[in-house]
């Protein structure tokens, strides 16, 4: 799996979890990725699933990351054609953080400051697999 955080140069970066070999059908990861955005209403995920042999994708989801919504979710997969695939899912967590004033970093239901203006937020998604027929 590819996963691509698409936006401004400074929020752009690029993931790619270990390739599995035998599960073909059922392919468990459970990588987790942390990455930083500035420029939040600006960013996209892009999921995509690549062949290990050609580096192919074989199927993509793209996500406005502020539609990402939060905790244990399943991402309908699409082919490149953007038509969504029946029966192909990622199983992934994903959690929103925002930094404090003093740097610590906190879940962003923790933070209750009218006005306060973050510098960064941090997000982690973890893709845990794709679920069998």
């Amino acid at each position: 799996i590819e996963i691509d955080v698409l936006g401004m140069p400074l929020d752009s970066c690029h993931f790619r979890t270990k390739p599995i070999h035998r599960n073909t059908l059922n392919p468990m990861w459970n990588e987790q990725f942390l990455f930083r955005v500035h420029f939040e209403d600006l960013v996209f995920l892009r999921f995509a699933v690549v062949e290990n042999n050609s580096s192919a994708v074989t199927a993509q989801r793209i996500i406005p990351l502020k539609a990402l919504k939060r905790g244990y979710r399943h991402v309908q997969l699409h082919n490149l054609h953007n038509e969504a695939l029946e029966i192909s899912t990622l199983f992934i967590n994903s959690r929103r953080m925002e930094e404090s004033p003093s740097g610590n970093t906190l879940p962003a239901s923790m933070l209750f400051g009218v006005g306060e203006r973050k510098a960064t937020v941090t997000y982690k998604v973890t893709i845990h697999g794709i679920p069998g027929p």
